[in-house]
């Protein structure tokens, strides 16, 4: 799944970034009204400086668990076999 962002005018969709994807697929549009806009606007005003590193350290400890394999089951929902 990819989001580009587009403008919708006069029942059409003009998209404002490049598609990597050169054949025909389905697509959903999603519009976003005026308080969504001032929202991303924020989130890209925001993106500018880079996180510091570390922000969680001391805070945040990562279980020797999560090294662990996955089951079977859940691998194969993570690659679409799910039943």
């Amino acid at each position: 799944m990819l989001s580009v962002r587009g403008i919708y005018q006069n029942g059409k969709v003009s998209l404002l970034e490049p598609v990597p994807y050169k054949k025909k697929m389905d697509v959903i549009v999603t519009l976003l009204d005026e308080f969504d806009k001032i929202e991303l606007k924020k989130l890209d005003s925001d993106i500018k400086t880079p996180r510091p590193i570390g922000l969680a350290k001391n805070i945040f400890h990562v279980p020797e668990s999560f090294f662990d394999e996955l089951p079977d089951d859940l691998l194969d929902a993570f690659e679409g076999k799910a039943k």
